[in-house]
C-alpha cells in the first residue's frame, strides 16, 4: 500500500503513511498520553481484541516522530456480513485542530476501500 499525504500545521509539516512495525511502541505511548487508560475499557477495544488491523496509518512530523495514528479493523457483528471499525484515532496535542485527524480518516477510508472493505 503506497500512501503518502502531507498536512501543514502551526507545529510543522506532517506526513501520513502506512505504519511500520517499529512504530508500535510510539503509537501505544501516544494513545496512552492522549487518551489515557480508559481507552482499554471501551466496547470498541473488545471488538479489536485478537484481530489484525486492515489499515494502520501513522502521521509523523518532520523529525520522524509519531504525532498521529489511526487503524481500521475487520469486525463481526450480529446481522452484518462484513463490517469495519475505525479507531482509535489519535493526534498529539500540538497537532490537534490542524486537520491531521481528518487526513488520517480520509487516508484510512481510501486504503480500506482499496482493500475491498465497503463503507
Amino acid at each position: 500500500m503506497a500512501i503518502s499525504a502531507q498536512s501543514q500545521s502551526n507545529a510543522g509539516a506532517v506526513t501520513i503513511a502506512p505504519a511500520r512495525p517499529g512504530d508500535a511502541a510510539a503509537r501505544e505511548a501516544l494513545l496512552d498520553r492522549v487518551m489515557g487508560p480508559i481507552r482499554f475499557l471501551r466496547a470498541s477495544e473488545k471488538l479489536r481484541q485478537n484481530n489484525a488491523a486492515l489499515v494502520d496509518l501513522a502521521a509523523k512530523d518532520e523529525g520522524g516522530r509519531l504525532v498521529g495514528t489511526v487503524r481500521l479493523w475487520p469486525i463481526e457483528a450480529p446481522g452484518l456480513t462484513k463490517a469495519v471499525l475505525l479507531g482509535p484515532l489519535c493526534v498529539a496535542g500540538a497537532y490537534q485542530g490542524a486537520g491531521v485527524g481528518a487526513q488520517l480518516v480520509e487516508q484510512a477510508v481510501l486504503s480500506g476501500g482499496a482493500s475491498g472493505s465497503r463503507f
